[in-house]
């Protein structure tokens, strides 16, 4: 017995401080008070005062914990996280995720639970520097072209240039000879990738045309040549 007390007939009665119980909180009453007309045994009911953790991931590593007892509005919780939430350079923040779903439920739930940070790798925008115009005059010497691009650190960037659908290279830069006169197309495909989220690809084309060399001059010099005896 906690506490007795006497209340007139149809009255309300006052309920005395609970009781603190080691590992356990109060809940509530397990009977109404507010118009006593008998005898009541009014009996507190206790809960265990059950904590769990909410742990908000980023490619692999806890950034962020959040303890709670359950039935919170996950949103609220995962707000505060991303407050907190350093994206990298180069990448967008897609969303939140359980280990088995692609989205955080409506309330936290009664157990320790994890939640990972989706990212994507943000658009690369390569460009084709192409130092010619798209008139090309032939010539002995090599054409070199190179693709440009932003790059950021935990990010892998890969090249596979094409000339007229032919494979010519895989570095950032390629080189080649003047190829025969016509028009020619030029493809770079820059992927990008990452351990942590899916790939992305861009393809970057340049279009150019092969002339005639130009003849800039000649020089000739008088000379005799025999064949068959004859000059």
């Amino acid at each position: 017995v906690i506490e007795t007390v006497s209340v007139l007939y149809g009255e309300s009665a006052t309920a005395p401080n609970p009781p603190e119980i080691q590992s356990k909180v109060f809940s509530k009453w397990d009977t109404d008070f507010s118009s006593v007309k008998s005898d009541l045994v009014v009996n507190a009911i206790y809960t265990e005062n059950a904590s769990y953790t909410a742990s908000f991931m980023m490619n692999g590593e806890v950034f962020f914990t959040y303890s709670f007892k359950g039935g919170e509005k996950t949103q609220s919780v995962a707000d505060k996280a991303f407050d907190v939430l350093e994206i990298p350079k180069g990448f967008e923040f897609v969303g939140w995720a359980t280990l088995f779903d692609k989205a955080i439920p409506e309330t936290l739930p009664e157990r320790d639970v994890e939640y990972k940070a989706i990212l994507k790798i943000a658009d690369i925008n390569p460009t084709l520097d192409a130092p010619y115009s798209n008139q090309i005059d032939f010539s002995p010497n090599n054409l070199t072209f190179t693709a440009n691009h932003q790059k950021f650190d935990g990010i892998e960037y890969k090249y596979q240039w094409y000339l007229d659908g032919i494979a010519m290279g895989n570095e950032s830069e390629v080189s080649f000879k003047t190829p025969d006169v016509g028009d020619h197309n030029l493809k770079v495909t820059v992927t990008a990738s990452s351990q942590w989220t899916n790939s992305v690809s861009k393809n970057v084309t340049y279009d150019f045309v092969v002339n005639t060399a130009t003849l800039t001059s000649i020089n000739a010099t008088d000379c005799t040549f025999e064949y068959d005896g004859k000059a």
